[in-house]
């Protein structure tokens, strides 16, 4: 399970825009602050809809929560899922925004 810190995470994704943000908190919580470009699909609902909207298994996924629990959660249900290249986001959307 790889992690990347919010520091690492902003400077790959402005200049990664093959990057799929993943923000698995609830849609209340999205829809009260997100990081910007995120995709929501609520960890209850991860393993019945990621394969909708993310079909390419080998895509670059960073996985973000309020503070990095469910997000890590993600990530090791993705990889079930037989996504190959997930990734936690440290300290998620919290740490995000200090």
């Amino acid at each position: 399970m790889k992690n990347i810190t919010c520091d690492e995470f902003k400077h790959q994704y402005q200049s990664n825009k093959n990057i799929v943000l993943l923000d698995v908190r609830s849609e209340q919580e999205f829809e009260d602050g997100h990081i910007d470009g995120a995709i929501n699909i609520p960890i209850q609902f991860l393993q019945e809809k990621v394969k909708q909207i993310i079909s390419d298994i080998h895509t670059k996924i960073i996985c973000c929560c309020a503070s990095g629990g469910r997000s890590l959660l993600s990530c090791v249900a993705l990889e079930d899922l037989g996504y190959t290249n997930v990734i936690n986001l440290k300290g998620g959307y919290n740490q995000y925004c200090t």
